[in-house]
């Protein structure tokens, strides 16, 4: 069945309507997928917001930062408008002639124009939002709904100084940072080090105190010997159509460094009625579940091998996983064969059982006057390159400056260790001189207890 073949409930015939794509995106996460359905023949719009506050969202982005923003994917797209032009368009349309995909779940204003209207596809709500914004609500609703799943001890603050007094009066406890405001950096300290623990916390406060304290912040227990792992689902029209196990390296060294969103990422799929959906996902069932739309979501839990339980880490609420869903889409057979899942109802993890991806970063400091204008070198067409900092000049790729986060290799495989060799197979494929990225080597150092297979290992052997 082709893309061209699939439509709404609403039609009639199967194939009597063909779908047109549409992304709303701010900074260009969905492009490369919406890039890779443009060049396979497909029907794709794109709107990018062209302020923040067109999604209620509060950014210092400077001019500079603006124009670097809207210049990704630059020349790369036939259609493409502002979001506020497309959604005004969509609002004239036809809504079972397409499918809507809105990145991020601050899209909820757009979002809720286009349910009204009858749209279908990943339409997040502002309860969405606000499950993953505010942390508050997000504990709470883990203290109602997950008897298997513990909140570690925490102190919410509206000023640095508030902190530091608590922090003085816990002076063995170790501590991890998390600010309300997308603008701050969570800071979970590598080192069980009270000490250094304490110098990073004050110095990530100190540095970005403007935005920890416009919406406030907390420090929570770091309990040393967790290890992360994220259970995810697909939902489609009401139904579980995929669930997963996301583990993401998110240190740019393979034993530590700078944190990132994701250096690595493993993904395992699950069965449907497994214990990971029941423990879990079940209890974001009546959040989850909705008619005639896609959602993605995930929670981020830490198990404890020394206190043998659970904690909570935050939601990702109906929006996906960076970098998951490019390790998603190939373990599903690409871009093309993802998007017929997912407007489909058709159910995930039947193709390959393991995705694996690697995320390249510039390594180059930004030219405040130029930006970076390095050259990428590769066919960025093929099916496990997910580009992001990218712009078209003369039929040749460059980076755009908007940030590090250059590309995302992908792979899958019938075995973990397939999959990693695929990754790292299809990175060879991209020449970028200054790109930098783990390799396939640090994937193997397992007697580092946060290395990605040493907790795949754990989880896979525990009794759940």
């Amino acid at each position: 069945m082709s893309l061209s073949e699939l439509s709404s409930k609403e039609t009639p015939c199967r194939g009597e309507l063909a779908i047109k794509f549409c992304f709303l995106t701010a900074d260009g996460h969905f492009l490369p997928l919406a890039h890779h359905l443009q060049e396979a023949g497909e029907d794709v719009y794109v709107g990018m917001i062209r302020h923040w506050d067109e999604v209620k969202m509060v950014r210092d982005e400077k001019p500079e930062d603006q124009k670097r923003r809207l210049s990704l994917y630059e020349g790369m797209f036939k259609n493409r408008s502002t979001a506020q032009q497309l959604v005004a368009r969509l609002e004239r349309e036809k809504p079972n002639e397409w499918f809507v995909f809105c990145d991020f779940n601050y899209f909820w204003p757009y979002a809720d124009r286009l349910r009204k209207k009858g749209y279908r596809g990943l339409l997040p709500s502002k309860e969405d939002q606000r499950l993953e914004k505010d942390r508050d609500y997000a504990k709470a609703f883990v203290e109602e709904n997950y008897p298997e799943v513990e909140v570690a001890e925490h102190e919410d603050f509206k000023t640095v100084q508030d902190a530091l007094k608590y922090m003085d009066k816990k002076s063995d406890m170790l501590f991890v940072l998390k600010g309300n405001s997308d603008e701050c950096p969570t800071v979970v300290p590598s080192l069980d080090d009270p000490k250094v623990n304490r110098e990073l916390i004050v110095d990530s406060l100190q540095r970005y105190e403007k935005w920890y304290t416009k919406d406030g912040f907390s420090l929570e227990e770091k309990i040393s010997d967790v290890i992360e792992f994220t259970p995810e689902a697909y939902s489609y029209d009401g139904q579980v159509i995929g669930v997963s196990v996301d583990i993401e390296h998110k240190h740019l060294g393979s034993r530590g460094g700078q944190m990132e969103g994701c250096s690595i990422d493993l993904v395992a799929w699950q069965d449907i009625d497994s214990p990971i959906y029941d423990m879990f996902l079940a209890p974001l069932e009546k959040q989850m579940l909705r008619p005639d739309e896609l959602s993605i979501w995930d929670i981020s839990l830490f198990w404890s091998p020394s206190r043998k339980a659970f904690f909570f880490g935050e939601f990702c609420s109906n929006r996906p996983g960076y970098d998951a869903v490019f390790a998603e889409i190939s373990s599903s057979g690409g871009t093309e064969k993802w998007i017929e899942k997912v407007t489909s109802g058709e159910r995930f993890g039947d193709d390959k059982p393991f995705g694996t991806s690697v995320r390249v970063f510039n390594k180059q400091q930004v030219d405040p006057k130029k930006g970076w204008t390095e050259l990428i070198v590769g066919n960025i067409d093929d099916p496990n390159v997910f580009m992001w900092d990218v712009r078209e000049e003369n039929g040749k790729i460059y980076t755009v400056g908007h940030d590090s986060n250059t590309f995302v290799i992908s792979g899958s495989g019938d075995t973990v260790e397939q999959a990693i060799d695929d990754v790292y197979a299809n990175r060879e494929k991209i020449v970028f001189n200054s790109g930098f990225s783990l390799e396939k080597s640090d994937w193997f150092q397992k007697d580092w207890p946060q290395n990605v297979l040493h907790r795949w290992d754990v989880l896979s052997n525990l009794d759940l």
